[in-house]
């Protein structure tokens, strides 16, 4: 009879857990069954950059996810832990694969004293820093920026590259270090704000086409942070992976839920400044030339006058083709 499940999440080589550190869960669960996950594996946390196979990696997680599954049902009741000593990605996208509502009990590697066990049960008091939300807007086409500070603050200046004028979520807590989590509360507490701002987000731009998360936290919290992700209406979602000592130091990681984007095309006429140019004209004989296609396409006849109109335009319809 197994009494827990251990999702081992360890994909840096220099980094082993002796049997000793999972001991320590025993009097617990005396008998665990061990379940890991193995993205490819690299020596050293700097080691995962840019280069980095993240596609590969969310695919293997992907179809691992099923190990844990067929633990689950080898033991019913068994309680589900995890450890891991991953990028923040990783263990995000892992935790959107858990998915909502699963019951685990999540153990954080202790930068201080690299043990697992927590510092406490009891919730720490005035943890979280005054929360920062945009105002909604309906109509807003622009992306989401997420940024999270727990174990290091999140420079904004470090986050402009990302995304152009982003609506940007800010969760924080009042004194970022790596060991400011003193106990699963703390930790389920930020998770929790997460969620808010997940499911804030998605009513306040419903038109928003993609959101992205920058995140200095521990591991722990971007398993549990993952589980908070609806994929129904939270995705797509970009991970980004932090680079220290880069000029811009956020690359791209894994994304999640990536919608495949339709091709647009933005067909441009002119006409002399003596002759009237007739738009709905034009649409008709582009949609005389689709013939069969024009079921699947949108045209849209758009008068452009002025250098300030052609420019508005190019930033609305953010064409994928530009024919002149």
């Amino acid at each position: 009879m197994v009494d827990a499940i251990l999702i081992r999440h360890m994909p840096v080589r220099r980094f082993v857990v002796q049997p000793a550190k999972i001991d320590v869960l025993r009097p617990l669960w005396p008998e665990i069954e061990i379940v890991d996950i193995e993205p490819p594996a690299r020596n050293d946390l700097h080691d995962f950059h840019a280069g980095y196979p993240w596609a590969e990696a969310a695919a293997q997680q992907e179809r691992q996810i099923e190990r844990i599954r067929e633990a689950r049902t080898r033991w019913p009741g068994a309680q589900l832990i995890y450890m891991g000593f991953v990028p923040i990605p990783l263990a995000f996208h892992l935790g959107t694969l858990l998915g909502q509502g699963t019951q685990i009990e999540i153990y954080n590697h202790q930068h201080d004293s690299h043990s697992w066990s927590w510092a406490t049960s009891v919730p720490t008091r005035k943890l979280l820093a005054p929360h920062r939300a945009p105002a909604g807007d309906g109509n807003s086409t622009r992306e989401l920026l997420h940024r999270v500070s727990v174990s290091y603050p999140v420079q904004p200046e470090q986050t402009e590259a990302i995304v152009r004028e982003p609506q940007i979520y800010e969760v924080a807590v009042n004194s970022p270090s790596p060991t400011v989590l003193r106990s699963p509360a703390d930790l389920w507490r930020v998770a929790d704000v997460f969620k808010q701002d997940l499911d804030a987000s998605h009513n306040d731009f419903p038109l928003a086409p993609m959101r992205h998360l920058v995140a200095s936290v521990p591991v722990g919290l971007a398993l549990a942070m993952g589980m908070q992700v609806n994929p129904t209406i939270h995705l797509p979602l970009q991970t980004w992976k932090y680079l220290r000592g880069h000029e811009h130091p956020y690359v791209p990681a894994i994304c999640i839920g990536r919608r495949e984007r339709v091709p647009r095309v933005l067909l441009l006429g002119a006409s002399p400044l003596d002759e009237a140019i007739s738009a709905p004209r034009e649409v008709q004989e582009i949609h005389a030339l689709l013939g069969d296609f024009e079921d699947r396409l949108r045209v849209v006849g758009r008068p452009v006058t002025t250098v300030e109109d052609f420019v508005g335009m190019l930033d609305e319809a953010d064409p994928t083709v530009l024919h002149l």
